[in-house]
């Protein structure tokens, strides 16, 4: 789950005007996000085509569990050399692929439930004011 700035800052005064005592969000951790689930491929599609690329060349969708077997062979192949001698390491292993592969996503319903939260700003708003601020910055840059 992703969240622009304006969205935090929205959940910070939101928490604020809650805080008294007895209050049930005190003490309360919340999630602000756009609250909706995105991977992220789909993450760095969008803020490409936000920023104007068009992919030349069509990537495939490779499956997981071939970065899996990759890890797991080369992880048995550092472990033979070891026997002659050879050290190596690498961070290919078969956790850091499944720690980077998941899906990870953050609920915001609580934050919904105890603070009347709800995103300001879309997630494709967000993108796209992203991509503008980027942009802005590289003329300012490319001026100065």
């Amino acid at each position: 789950m992703f969240s622009r700035q304006n969205n935090v800052a929205d959940g910070h005064i939101l928490a604020a005007e809650r805080m008294y005592a007895a209050s049930p969000v005190c003490g309360e951790a919340f999630f602000i996000g756009n609250g909706k689930p995105l991977e992220m491929r789909e993450y760095v599609d969008q803020m490409l085509a936000a920023l104007g690329f068009k992919p030349s060349v069509k990537v495939p969708w490779i499956p997981v569990t071939v970065f899996l077997l990759m890890a797991y062979v080369l992880s048995f192949v550092i472990s033979v050399l070891a026997v002659f001698g050879i050290k190596h390491d690498t961070d290919f292993k078969p956790l850091n692929v499944r720690l980077a592969t998941a899906t990870r996503y953050y609920s915001n319903d609580k934050a919904k439930r105890l603070l009347n939260y709800a995103p300001v700003v879309s997630m494709e708003e967000a993108l796209q004011q992203t991509a503008d601020h980027y942009r802005a910055r590289r003329m300012a840059k490319k001026e100065a």
